[in-house]
Formats: structure tokens, sequence, C-alpha cells
């Protein structure tokens, strides 16, 4: 289960102060999530009391008044929200409107009086575990009246992304003032750098407030422009490698100083909501050296984004390049229940009271240096409260049962596509095209997730060198061009060389000779860059649009006789050659001046160059086909393994899509589904969403094939598999990992709880890091029965089995 649990909650739950009343509110809040944080050593509350002014403000006065988030809506609108949207000025954007009907005051006494009953509520409902409270500081106008950030110190509001001087940039300096606050009593000295000031404040304000921690919001330490396509290092027309080191050293020092004056606390960080390089290429983020250098920082989460936009692909790719490289093993899943402030809970009206936002990101893992695969540690949930100061009990009875089982079937093992992510050479990064290439290739990884592929696990190039290549040898490596003259270069067209399987992509005007060797490229004199018609084969699939400057440049390469290759006009946009694939990554959108994040091609208009992916991952063995109208938005997958199962998941933007699958083992034939089968390929109509696991995969040319469970029935076996509808087929089956090596199989076998059984042969099957059953020319039906842990009837009869490590929760006696 999750180490660590946050409940993450604003003052609004509080419309009384009284003590009796403070204790229902702090009570409630641990008694409705009961269930979920039962089995995790910590639980933390994560107070949302304002936007952090609070704290910037603190003066030392317990019985001081201070700005708290009573407001629905925009905290400090500055009537910049277009008006032909809103022409009357009644939005939430454009105002802010009370929660309820006269607010209660609050007073840092209150303040003080609530974190102290969070502790002792959480102590007396939830004994033996550690409880936490963290306070917050957010970077944006949005959440409470600032007079801070908004009149007296507008100097370090340098981001424009909320409105024009709204977002605090952390590596500003202040302007004096003769303000007597708790840790500059004699005011703040001119030019005073902010992370020093915050620092200062955080550490005074903590201490007398009883708080165990601080939550950096919204790309506060991550950059100037947190939530833009663009920053300090590109403004969208020029990438400027010239400011890296200054801006990487403005960066560094505000965490540095911020550590200084506030050496004790934790820090936990919500990022931004792009990713590790368009983060570094655009603003200068040095990730890495925040993780080496700074003491006691949680890494960022998954963006809550998706919830907003439905950009799953930014959501994954953004999270597993944050996480491909730590200090330590642990970081956090962060679900979107509620929202505190704009008037949505994403459990009923963004998501539909549909789990998808949980199963996709709770897919996603790291393989640490060791080559442990390793899940998230931690899970926020934001928040538990709504705008209304509401904490409706259903909003923590149903998603419950799905973040409890994506937890117990977290990944424990590489998924069957693995992105090899190039943390140490990003971070090393100094040229203008080191800056295009990471920049683009991370968009194009978003885009090849939204266009259906199901990558789940990231390891970085350094680690994967280390590695023992035997666990990656069912998987198929996604991996940018590697740098020239690396380690990783050697070790990874070596793996290639030893039938390895990998698919590069990206411009390859660095690449070394022995690279381009190695996917069948040289390069032109002149490239070029827009419109081309892309063909494979000379079949014309539609138009491409390459853009330059957000896709590494111009197209410059061209394909070595000898190698399959789909061509842009006279240039190659993908090689192949047997286990190898390269892909000339070009990313199909738009980067408009004023958004947030650039903007897709239309699918019925260009043919989606991060399709692409998918179609080399279909080449290499694990086939995933579409079918439905063209431009339709298609599928989000995952598939990640658990308990030596395969765990698929899905989000469908539109159920008239139809989903092929084949895999090296088969078809795969889903716990509870019935699937037809046309040419080998299991067919599924899936709902919006779906989260499965696969233990059976069958050769089958057609027919109707069906899997489903069947009551143990003995005391022998604690869990049977049946496969039906099958027709001379190969069916192969990935037992659970405690009885991998014996598992009981019976063909065409007479119910109930016969052990009766059709002759047939089988084998089990220890190669390329897995482990399964192979049984040949089978018709009929097949029962796979997996034993109580191989113990004797009278052992059997004595055992009382947890449920935790049962994929059936049943308990035998």
């Amino acid at each position: 289960m999750y180490r660590s649990i946050t409940l993450e909650i604003s003052l609004k739950p509080f419309k009384e102060t009284t003590d009796e009343y403070i204790k229902e509110v702090c009570e409630r809040a641990f008694e409705q999530w009961k269930a979920l944080v039962r089995d995790s050593e910590i639980v933390k509350i994560m107070l949302w009391s304002a936007d952090g002014s609070e704290l910037l403000d603190y003066r030392g006065d317990i019985d001081a008044e201070f700005e708290w988030g009573y407001i629905i809506g925009h905290g400090n609108p500055k009537g910049d929200y277009p008006r032909h949207l809103d022409p009357e000025g009644k939005a939430l954007h454009s105002t802010g409107y009370l929660y309820i009907e006269n607010p209660p005051k609050m007073t840092y006494a209150i303040l003080k009086k609530i974190v102290s009953e969070f502790k002792a509520a959480g102590e007396r409902i939830l004994p033996g575990k550690k409880i936490m409270v963290g306070t917050t500081f957010d970077s944006g106008p949005e959440f409470a009246k600032s007079e801070f950030k908004y009149k007296r110190h507008n100097e370090i509001c340098k981001g424009n992304v909320m409105g024009k001087a709204t977002m605090v940039s952390a590596y500003e300096k202040l302007n004096g003032d003769d303000v007597s606050y708790a840790g500059f009593p004699n005011g703040i000295p001119d030019q005073t750098p902010f992370g020093k000031f915050f620092g200062r404040q955080a550490n005074v304000f903590m201490k007398d407030m009883g708080f165990d921690y601080i939550w950096f919001s919204n790309g506060l330490g991550f950059g100037r422009e947190p939530w833009s396509a663009t920053g300090a290092v590109f403004d969208g027309e020029t990438f400027f490698p010239e400011k890296l080191e200054e801006i990487s050293n403005d960066a560094k020092a505000f965490w540095e100083l911020f550590r200084e004056e506030c050496p004790d606390f934790p820090i936990e960080t919500r990022g931004t909501n792009m990713s590790m390089g368009i983060d570094y290429s655009t603003d200068g983020v040095p990730l890495k050296t925040i993780y080496n250098t700074i003491k006691d920082v949680l890494p960022p989460p998954n963006s809550p984004w998706a919830a907003l936009d439905g950009d799953f692909g930014l959501e994954m790719m953004g999270h597993m390049s944050r996480i491909a490289h730590l200090a330590t093993d642990d970081y956090l899943f962060r679900y979107y229940v509620h929202d505190p402030w704009w008037a949505n809970s994403p459990w009923y009206d963004r998501y539909n009271s549909m789990p998808h936002d949980i199963y996709l990101p709770m897919a996603l893992a790291r393989v640490n240096p060791e080559g442990k695969v390793v899940p998230p540690s931690n899970l926020n949930l934001l928040s538990i409260d709504n705008c209304w100061g509401g904490m409706p009990y259903d909003c923590a009875n149903e998603p419950t049962p799905h973040l409890r089982k994506a937890c117990k079937q977290a990944p424990d093992d590489v998924a069957p596509v693995v992105w090899v992510y190039p943390f140490d050479e990003y971070s090393s990064a100094t040229t203008e095209q080191e800056l295009k290439e990471m920049y683009s290739g991370d968009w194009f990884i978003r885009g090849a997730i939204n266009t259906g592929l199901p990558m789940t696990t990231v390891v970085t190039t350094t680690n994967f060198v280390g590695h023992d290549k035997e666990m990656y040898a069912a998987s198929i490596l996604v991996s940018a061009v590697p740098k020239a003259g690396t380690e990783y270069e050697k070790t990874i067209i070596e793996y290639v060389k030893n039938g390895g399987k990998v698919i590069f992509y990206g411009s390859c005007v660095n690449a070394s000779e022995s690279f381009k060797d190695l996917i069948g490229i040289t390069l032109c004199e002149k490239g070029a860059e827009g419109e081309f018609e892309i063909c494979e084969n000379g079949v014309l699939r539609g138009k491409i649009k390459h853009n330059g400057l957000i896709c590494g440049g111009e197209v410059l390469e061209k394909a070595k006789d000898g190698y399959e290759y789909i061509s842009y006009g006279d240039y190659a946009g993908a090689t192949k050659k047997g286990n190898c694939i390269w892909l000339r990554a070009t990313v199909s959108a738009n980067y408009v001046k004023g958004q947030k994040l650039l903007i897709p091609h239309k699918a019925d208009e260009y043919f989606i160059g991060e399709s692409l992916v998918r179609e080399a991952v279909t080449k290499l063995g694990y086939e995933i086909m579409f079918e439905c109208d063209k431009g339709t938005k298609l599928p989000v997958l995952a598939v990640h393994r658990n308990n030596n199962a395969f765990i698929y998941s899905a989000f469908l933007a539109s159920v008239t899509v139809k989903t092929k699958f084949k895999t090296p083992f088969g078809a795969p034939v889903l716990d509870g589904y019935d699937t037809k089968l046309e040419d080998g390929y299991a067919t599924y109509n899936f709902p919006k969403w779906e989260h499965k696991e696969c233990r059976v995969f069958v050769e089958q040319n057609d027919g109707i094939v069906k899997c489903y469970e069947q009551v143990p029935g003995s005391v022998y076996f604690r869990r049977r598999v049946c496969v039906s509808g099958l027709k001379n087929a190969t069916v192969r089956f990935f037992s659970e990992e405690n009885c991998k090596d014996e598992t009981d199989i019976k063909l065409n076998t007479i119910r109930p709880y016969s052990e009766t059984s059709d002759e047939f042969e089988w084998e089990l099957i220890k190669k390329d890091h897995l482990t399964y059953y192979e049984v040949k020319n089978v018709t009929g039906e097949l029962t796979f029965s997996m034993p109580a842990r191989g113990l004797s009837t009278v052992e059997v009869e004595k055992t009382v089995y947890d449920e935790s490590e049962c994929d059936q929760e049943i308990i035998y006696t």
C-alpha cells in the first residue's frame, strides 16, 4: 500500500471556529478516508489556508487576522479576462464570490488550533500512524487575496500566464520596505532575494503554527513561466543557450537560499505542467541539481491538468521524465477529487465518476540504479473538500476502491514498452541544437502516448548502462538518438546488435557515424521543412507538416539502400532494419503565441507524426491497431506488469473506436472478456475506461474466445482461470508470481470441481525474463488452477490468508 497518503483540504469546511466545530471537521476528514489510509504508515494533512501570503505577511502576532481562501473564483482578478468571453464580468476568472455569507474571520491563533487539532484527531482515529500537517505556498493569483504579491511587492511577479505580472518568480529580488515581519522585524532590506525572505518567514511561521512541512505549488522554483511552452530560454521563436547558465544559477540560488533559512522542514513540490526536457529547454530548470543537492525535497507528481484538458500524454510523459532520475525512491501520485476554488469536483464532473486518471498514471514506474521497478510511494488527494466547504462521503467512498486497487496492482516489473530517458544528457545540454532536440523529443512522446502508445516504464540512460540487459529482453525500448561518444551510445548499439528491440527518435544532425550506420541514415547538405507527402513502400499516406523550430531542426536525413523506410518527399522520415527502427520525430503541432501548450494538428488534415511510434511498436511485435473514422481521437493505453500478469488500462475519448491487439505471445484475452479473434488479433470495443488483468494469450486465427474466473471449490486451489472457445489453439498462461512454477492445468474438465481432463501436452517456458505455461493444439476449454501457496490440506485448513496477499480477496479458514 502507499507508504504515505496526504489529504489536501482548505479552511472552507471550518464555517465556525469554535473548538467543538474544529474538532468535528478534523475528525470527519480522517473518518471518511479511513478505508483508504488504513495500511499506510504516514497520513498527512496539507492545509490550503490561503495562497501562502499568510506566511509572507506573518509578523509574529498570533492574534492577528489574515486573508484566507474564502473565495470561489479568482482571488486577485486584474480585469484582463477576455471580455468577449464574459461581457458582464461575472465568470469565475473575472471575479470572486464568497463561498458562504459572512465567512468567519481567521487569525493565526485559530490556524494554530486547527493544525493542533488535526494532529490530535489523527492520533485518536488512526492510532499508531504518524500524523503530519503541512502548509502551502502558491505562486499565482487564484486562491486568496494577496496584498503582498499584488500591491506591496508585485516586483517578484514576472510570470504572465494568468495576466500580466501575476505569477511569482522565485528567482527575483524584493524591494525594501519597513514592515515588521516575523523573520525581518526591521523590514525587508532592499534587493533581498525572494528565496532568503521566503525561507526565513517559512521557518518562523511553520514553527509557530506547528506545521511539519511545506508544499511549493504551481511551479514555484521550477522556472519563470511554469505553465507555458515558452520561458526565459525559449520565446517561441528562438532558443537562447547563452542564457542557460545565468538562469540555472538563479534557480539553484533560490533553492539554496531557502534551505539556508529553512534548513529542517521537508519540501514537497507541485512542479510544472510540462516535463524535465521542456522545462530545461524553455526555462533552464536544473532539475538534476535540485534533486541531488537540496536536502529533503519530494519530486513533483503527475500534473492534474489532464483532468482539465484531457491531455493524458502530457501528464504521463511529464511524470515519467521527472521520476526517471531521483535522489531516493520516494515519489508521489496526485489525484484530483475536488477543487476547493473553482466550482468543480473532478471525480464527478471532469471524470464523470470514472477512474481512468487513477489507473493510467498509476501504471507508470521507474527503474532505479539497482534495477528494481519502483512505483509511487506516496499518494496526494487534491482535495477532500469542495469549493462550498462540503466534504461529501460519496466522493471518498467511490474512488477509494480504485485507489487501493491501483496500488495493489502497481508495476513490479518492466513493461512491454520502456522509455530510456536521457536525463543526464539533457541536464548538461549547452547548445541550441541540444535544446531543440530535448524540446521536440518530449513533445513527440506526449503525442505518441496520446495516439495509443502504451509506454509505462522509464529508465535513465545512465541506469540502463549499469543494468543486466536480460530484464529488458521481452520489452521494446524507446530512446532518443543517443549522444555521440557516450557510454550509453556504445551500450545501446551493442544491445541492438545482440537482438534487443529499440525504437530511436529524433534528429541525426549530431549523431555519430556508427549510430547512423546502425539505422541506415546519411545526412544531406541541405535540409527542408514544411509540408511533405509521407509515403510508405510507395503508398501515399497523406501530408505531414514539419516545423523545424519545434521538431529538432530541418529534415536532413536520407535512407541508405537496404533499409525499409518511410519517406518525407525526398527525405527519410523513418527507417527499419530487423529489430531496430528510427523515426525522425515530427511533432505534429503548432506553437501559437499566448497558448500554454503546443496545439496538435487535426488528424483529418495532416498525418500525425507521433502515431508512428505505436506503428513501430506494432512492427516489433506488440501490435496495436485502431479502427475508427478519420479524425477520431484515439484511445490512451497503458500496459504494465504486476504479479507476472499484464495489466491493460485504457481511456477512450470516443467509444466508437475498435481496438485490436496481438503480441509475441498471441492475442491477449482480458480477464472477464469475450474477444472476437480476427486474423489472430483480439478485438475489443471498450467502454469509456477499462482496467483489466491479462494472463491469457491465444494463437488462433478466428472464433470467439472467453476468459473468466471460476470458483476454486478445493482446499488445494485458491484461484481458477478458464479459457473457452479454443480451436486448435496455442495458449500461453502467465500464472501468479508465487505459483508460476506449480499451476495445475486441465482441458475440458467436468465441473463442478472435477479433476478430470482430456489429454494434452504443456510446457513451462522460462526465457527472456518471462515465465509462462505453453499449451499447444488444444480445442475446447482450458482451466488453470493456482494453488494455495503449495500447502498441504492440513496446512490450508489452518491458514488464514490476508486479503492484501491475494488477487481474489477471499479469506480461507
